[in-house]
């Protein structure tokens, strides 16, 4: 990945930490985005400390402008885009009665409409490129449904669907298009979940970003559609 430009968004903490610092470890210069400058600038510091290059880039993915303000900074600061990576999500264990129409707006808005909105912005780079990597970060909750996460796996059932889609319009285009599906992931996350959870049995969020980066890292004539991590245990 030397030399390569990624852009990271839900890169505050969590999963999107992990891909930012794996990305930058491989020596890609990143972009990290979520709306907390402060857990921004720490995952930088991080980053810059072990040899690495990165900026943040404050960014609420469901509004049309911060994306638009996400992506000309990045190909300004770094003269160019390779990897996008849709990371940034929300999500609540609630039953479908307690699930408000503001709860459903806000998750389907994060995790669906936002990678749309980033993928949208995307394309104009890539194609100017000649290549370019859409990696989303979906879950093994839109393939399969769990109880009482009823807007959490219809926005990632739809975040599948998304890059199925996209797989197909823009492999002409040479921009390649993965989803990356992680079962039970230890991360913060979980931190305001209720439930007796044991974390030790999840995957670690380091894991996933070795397979996030060992897809990115492909050959370009290669191309890892979905890929599918769980627990070792199965789903907690």
């Amino acid at each position: 990945m030397e030399g390569m430009t990624a852009i990271v968004t839900g890169a505050g903490r969590g999963i999107g930490r992990a891909i930012a610092e794996e990305f930058a470890s491989r020596g890609a210069r990143v972009v990290v985005s979520s709306r907390s400058l402060p857990q921004l600038e720490a995952v930088c510091r991080g980053i810059e400390a072990s040899g690495g290059e990165a900026i943040p880039v404050v960014c609420d993915v469901t509004n049309t402008a911060d994306v638009r303000h996400l992506f000309e900074t990045a190909t300004v600061a770094f003269e160019g885009l390779d990897i996008l990576v849709n990371n940034a999500g929300v999500g609540q264990f609630l039953s479908l009665a307690e699930t408000t129409e503001e709860i459903w707006d806000t998750t389907l808005d994060t995790n669906l409409k936002g990678a749309f909105l980033c993928s949208r912005e995307a394309l104009p780079h890539f194609e100017q490129n000649g290549s370019g990597f859409i990696i989303n970060i979906a879950s093994v909750a839109g393939a399969r449904g769990f109880s009482n996460f009823a807007a959490y796996s219809a926005s990632k059932a739809g975040l599948i669907g998304l890059s199925r889609a996209l797989r197909e319009e823009l492999r002409p285009k040479k921009i390649r298009v993965s989803a990356v599906l992680p079962g039970a992931t230890d991360s913060p996350f979980w931190d305001t979940v209720s439930g007796n959870w044991d974390r030790a049995k999840m995957i670690a969020s380091a894991d996933v970003a070795k397979v996030v980066a060992d897809v990115a890292s492909q050959p370009a004539s290669v191309l890892t559609e979905e890929v599918v991590i769980m627990p070792a245990g199965g789903a907690l």
